[in-house]
């Protein structure tokens, strides 16, 4: 026999002891099975000697009189042991036809174990959060309802319930760069480990509710904005099928978990939370090639978010339908709307490139025709949004201006870059293609850029960038690069310029941007900027050199005249 197989071993100080089964008693909790040998015991442990087993036996009395009862978990993990919800109807997935859709509300938690520590982190600081969600993340993402908001938390330091919580805990984990704890990481990372743990067991225990999915959206934007991969994909696809299983992508032809909303405003905000989960969802599966979504495409009777301005006073007010004859500037739609109508196109967009891509035998023809009446529709898409040239400070405050921070153009620069490929069939689609990049990489995205950057610099606005434009700004830099060093073209320069400078901006406020600038430090797009500066200092040198030698000619010229 080995010396590995005798029953006798030295344990050292600190080592784990996993005691053999006939030692435990059958009430003793598995995870009290595993001990930790103390500095103290210097001597080997013999399981199999009366001393040995007598003083492990001990041990193990002397742990479950100190810890919890048998078959529980110790305090530190109790508070997120997983309770599942008995109100949940099986019915519903088992047999739909006996299912009653439930009321509003019916399967919340007035507290759940797993939520104590999330009021823990929010209790002392869930009214500054929420005036600064309201401020910063709001205006571009406006999913909920100031007026419900404030109503339910009325009543929030007596009666605290998981939903309310469980929100506020994630719109705290949003707005840390606009609070006073913001520069605290660890703390940063406990409050991104709590949202995560409380949205799991949430979801894992039943307790669905609008405020999970709208808490997982909240979720999915503070890990996109930190480009927490694959996270942010994986959390959107959860809240996209919370939201389908609650029936909040179609009223007709979904079947209803919960009865129809008693208000407009539930009712509205329950449309605003469906398109924040189709936006980010769209957006976030555009950057890879082939990636799966998970939010279904808005039928035909689908209803656009209405006015920004009614939805912020509470005003009830009508919606506009997704599927209209044009993209009609007079039209009352918010910016938030075109943020949905963008994405929509988005979606149509990126399902083409799938089909040219995957369909080999495609008639070229249907293509490039389906190709180009896709352009048409995205160009009168980005006439009817309203960009002014030089923004002002009411601009920024202006709930109805479509800011770049609200991510409208975003979601139209996407969907063009995907229809002008570079590897279009035709010579017309080709001249398309080369016409939309060069203007985006030269125009539209760095008037953005600017815009982004007077944003972050005002002070007269606690609004937060959008951590979607990074991805657009991203791709416009590589374009800038690819034309610089193809034609040298000197408007290129001080478009990179002013892309770089807008993702500066964003990485003040979003890790994402700072990834984007390490991605275009290692193509070495970066050291163009740098080139950029030297040509326009050499230019401005020779421009006054220029001058002067004018001036010189012109000086000598009247002193010869004077004579």
């Amino acid at each position: 026999m080995s010396r590995l197989s005798t029953p006798q071993k030295k344990v050292h100080a600190g080592a784990a002891v996993v005691l053999p089964c006939k030692y435990l008693d059958r009430n003793t909790p598995v995870i009290m099975a595993t001990l930790i040998m103390s500095p103290g015991d210097t001597a080997a442990w013999d399981p199999t000697s009366r001393t040995g087993r007598l003083k492990h036996l001990e041990r193990l009395v002397h742990v479950n009189e100190d810890g919890p009862a048998p078959g529980t978990l110790p305090d530190t993990q109790s508070r997120f042991q997983p309770v599942l919800n008995d109100r949940f109807p099986t019915s519903y997935f088992l047999d739909p036809d006996h299912f009653v859709p439930l009321g509003l509300g019916s399967l919340s938690s007035p507290a759940p174990p797993f939520i104590q520590h999330a009021w823990s982190l929010v209790r002392n600081h869930w009214q500054e959060t929420c005036e600064t969600y309201l401020a910063a993340i709001q205006p571009w993402l406006p999913m909920l309802s100031r007026k419900r908001l404030y109503s339910g938390l009325a009543t929030l330091t007596v009666n605290q319930t998981a939903d309310d919580v469980l929100l506020i805990l994630c719109m705290r984990l949003c707005t840390q760069s606009k609070q006073e704890m913001g520069s605290d990481k660890q703390l940063e990372t406990n409050i991104y480990s709590a949202a995560k743990q409380c949205c799991f067991y949430a979801e894992a225990g039943g307790f669905v509710s609008l405020r999970l999915v709208q808490s997982l959206v909240l979720l999915a934007v503070y890990e996109l904005g930190n480009a927490i991969y694959p996270a942010a994909y994986l959390t959107i696809g959860r809240a996209s099928r919370l939201s389908s299983m609650i029936g909040m992508h179609s009223r007709k032809k979904a079947r209803q978990l919960f009865v129809d909303p008693d208000t407009w405003s539930l009712r509205e905000e329950q449309r605003r939370t469906w398109w924040a989960v189709f936006v980010l969802d769209r957006i976030i599966s555009a950057g890879t090639e082939g990636l799966a979504v998970a939010a279904p495409a808005p039928g035909s009777d689908c209803l656009l978010p209405c006015t920004d301005v009614d939805w912020d006073q509470g005003n009830i007010s009508t919606n506009e339908p997704l599927l209209a004859e044009s993209f009609n500037v007079g039209v009352s739609l918010g910016s938030f709307a075109r943020t949905c109508q963008a994405a929509h196109m988005l979606d149509k967009v990126l399902a083409h490139v799938g089909r040219r891509k995957n369909d080999v035998g495609q008639d070229a023809t249907e293509v490039l025709v389906e190709a180009i009446q896709l352009h048409t529709a995205l160009q009168a898409l980005d006439a009817s949004l309203i960009f002014p040239e030089m923004p002002t400070k009411d601009w920024y405050l202006s709930p109805e201006t479509p800011m770049p921070a609200r991510g409208a153009k975003t979601d139209v620069i996407s969907a063009l870059w995907h229809c002008a490929a570079p590897q279009a069939l035709e010579s017309e689609a080709q001249g398309i293609a080369i016409r939309e990049i060069e203007h985006l990489a030269a125009i539209t995205v760095p008037r953005l850029a600017r815009a982004v950057v007077q944003t972050s610099a005002a002070v007269v606005t606690r609004q937060t960038i959008n951590p979607l434009l990074g991805h657009c700004m991203y791709y416009a830099a590589t374009e800038c690069a690819c034309f610089i060093k193809e034609s040298h073209i000197s408007d290129m320069h001080a478009a990179l310029t002013h892309i770089v400078q807008g993702l500066k901006a964003v990485q003040s406020e979003w890790e994402v941007g700072g990834r984007y600038l390490s991605l275009l430090e290692k193509a070495e797009v970066l050291k163009l900027v740098d080139e950029g500066t030297l040509i326009r200092d050499a230019t401005a040198l020779n421009s006054q050199r220029r001058d002067v030698k004018v001036l010189n000619e012109t000086r000598t010229y009247f002193i010869y005249f004077l004579q």
